[in-house]
């Protein structure tokens, strides 16, 4: 990791600085979309070195990739390899026409393991609840719904959860 500082004072003063990430190690996340990759340690770490040795193992490094949309709100969550079939876990975000969060999807199970944003993750939420593997309940509402009052202040009326109703 390396850090260059430029200082401009032609006109008035200022300070640039350019952090250089090596991405050797990025994976297949999607060249169109703005994305923040995290990598957590499950284990003790010395160096930045280890931590790029230990990526390609799952038990060692949790990795997550947020996508996020042109005005900086995550649109989805890629949790890398975190299923117990090493498959990747997808969390779709969508907002309304005010930028509110109005149905929150449940997470769920893609085949793919490559981390890429995944274009069609509402349909895959819907066909993974509707079949889904055991241990996992069947639904055709695998999201919660709020409903916000009419008014700019965003109070919420009703709060519902997901799954149908008993």
């Amino acid at each position: 990791m390396k850090i260059k500082v430029v200082v401009l004072t032609k006109f008035f003063p200022v300070v640039i600085c350019i952090h250089l990430v090596d991405f050797s190690s990025v994976q297949a996340q999607s060249s169109d979309q703005n994305y923040v990759r995290t990598r957590s340690p499950r284990t003790k770490i010395s160096s930045e070195f280890t931590l790029n040795s230990l990526s390609p193992n799952p038990d060692s490094v949790g990795t997550t990739i947020q996508y996020f949309d042109g005005l900086g709100r995550p649109i989805q969550t890629v949790s890398l390899k975190a299923s117990p079939g090493f498959n990747d876990i997808v969390q779709p975000i969508v907002y309304d026409a005010f930028g509110r969060e109005q149905f929150k999807y449940l997470p769920y199970i893609n085949s793919v393991n490559d981390g890429s944003y995944k274009v069609n993750a509402l349909q895959g939420v819907a066909s993974f609840y509707s079949n889904p593997p055991s241990g996992i309940q069947n639904t055709t509402h695998p999201f919660s719904e709020t409903r916000f009052e009419p008014s700019p202040l965003n109070r919420v009326l009703e709060q519902g959860s997901p799954g149908t109703d008993w």
